[in-house]
């Protein structure tokens, strides 16, 4: 019998008693929540490591070269922030189709927020037949609200002029606010004399001034 705490043979083959280790899924590690960690409470929340993936950071940036600022861009949109259900008494499962799905890309107007396109970047999932049908729905759900939805396939390298372009169609001539001009306050000519203050100075009640109507008088 062992009495110095050092797993056996049994438990070394096993893996009796010793902790998993993380699991890499797409990327991103899982920590697994310790049975101490449960015991004090603590939440198994855990940061994203592929917020976006590669083919997203990589589009992300032509697409912020090309657009400039003429619009805002988000990524990853729920649905749900971007449209709401009417009637929502009577329609009460349109909300769980939309739930918890997300586009890709979301331009809005950089003064009042408002959207004015999304764009779904689709990879070769996208020729799956769940996604076929999911790319569907979703393209529903924007003509139905009537917002434009660009598809735009997942590429190694993009054309920027095509995609200037081509969002153009739905930015139009939008540019950049301008900024706010400076006032320039010109030198002070040294030969004029400064105007004399009047603070602090009296004027009798009723006697007109220099200029300007009688005080006092009614």
């Amino acid at each position: 019998m062992r009495t110095n705490g050092s797993p056996g043979c049994l438990a070394a083959i096993f893996g009796i008693g010793r902790e998993k280790a993380p699991k890499k899924d797409r990327g991103r590690v899982v920590d697994y929540q310790t049975s101490e960690e449960r015991s004090l409470g603590i939440y198994p929340y855990r940061l994203r490591r592929d917020f976006m993936s590669k083919a997203e950071r990589s589009f992300y940036g032509v697409l912020r070269q090309v657009v400039a600022d003429r619009a805002l861009i988000f990524a990853k949109v729920g649905l749900w922030d971007i449209f709401f259900v009417a009637r929502p008494r009577e329609n009460f499962k349109a909300k769980a189709r939309i739930d918890r799905r997300h586009v890709d890309f979301l331009l809005c107007d950089p003064e009042t927020v408002q959207p004015i396109l999304a764009i779904e970047l689709d990879d070769s999932s996208h020729q799956r037949s769940d996604r076929v049908e999911r790319d569907e729905f979703v393209d529903a759900v924007f003509e139905t609200a009537e917002l434009p939805l660009l598809r735009i396939p997942a590429q190694y390298a993009y054309n920027t002029r095509d995609l200037a372009a081509e969002l153009s169609l739905y930015l139009g001539n939008r540019q950049p606010a301008p900024a706010p001009e400076e006032r320039s306050v010109p030198p002070r000519d040294p030969r004029r004399r400064p105007a004399r203050s009047l603070k602090g100075s009296r004027v009798p009640r009723g006697r007109p001034t220099s200029s300007g109507p009688r005080l006092g008088v009614r």
